[in-house]
């Protein structure tokens, strides 16, 4: 068994600790091969996710958006690369200043637009568009003015706009808890509580294999409270 093949089984029983520090290794011993670089990005993901502490979590983030871009460089068919990029760049917004947010806007569209591009068939890189999508209906009139001293044409658009790209992504995997909240939240935007209820309903009924998902659960089912 190859040690990439190692942390996959490591990914498969949600060890995302190991995860992380076997494709270290094996990306700092081959530091352009292309499995390990988006493997490596994947793994700074998942255990930054795990993490508490900002810091700690914003530092392994911007580990894994770097290996990822370096992947994005020298492998520019790697769907794979572009869709972490796109994921890392996105989570890195919830740990940076409103201004910095807004200036990678247009960067994570298009790095999983690319991705989709690449590899339309992937449930992630569909999401991310339709979560791009879902968070820039979302934003503050403040916001909004903001955005428009960094652009000409600020990111704006609809909740009608992101759906279809979330349906997509449920089609092509449907237990995934991440997205199918965000069904739940785009339904209740487009005042359409029964479709709501019906992916809020799945993830309640989740059984939570890591803290990311526990705290989904919980959402889901305040979320069907407030139907």
């Amino acid at each position: 068994m190859s040690i990439l093949a190692a942390a996959g089984k490591l990914y498969e029983a949600h060890k995302y600790q190991e995860v992380y520090e076997v494709t270290k290794d094996v990306v700092e011993k081959n530091p352009e091969d292309v499995e390990a670089l988006w493997w490596f990005a994947r793994a700074c993901y998942d255990y930054g996710c795990e993490k508490e502490n900002k810091e700690e979590k914003k530092k392994l983030f911007e580990e894994g958006l770097e290996k990822a871009k370096v992947c994005m460089e020298k492998h520019g068919n790697c769907a794979e690369g572009f869709k972490w990029a796109s994921v890392l760049l996105g989570k890195m917004g919830d740990l940076v200043s409103t201004t910095e947010k807004i200036k990678s806007a247009y960067t994570i569209r298009d790095w999983a637009t690319k991705a989709a591009e690449l590899n339309p068939e992937d449930s992630t890189s569909q999401h991310v568009i339709g979560a791009w999508h879902c968070s820039v209906s979302s934003v503050s009139w403040t916001t909004r003015q903001l955005a428009k001293t960094f652009f000409a044409d600020p990111p704006s658009s609809t909740y009608e706009t992101a759906l279809p790209y979330l349906l997509k992504s449920y089609e092509l995997r449907s237990d995934n808890p991440t997205n199918n909240l965000l069904l739940g939240d785009c339904y209740v935007a487009l005042k359409n509580k029964e479709e709501a209820r019906k992916y809020y309903t799945e993830v309640s009924k989740i059984s939570p294999v890591s803290a990311k998902q526990e705290q989904q659960k919980e959402d889901a089912t305040k979320a069907l409270k407030k139907l």
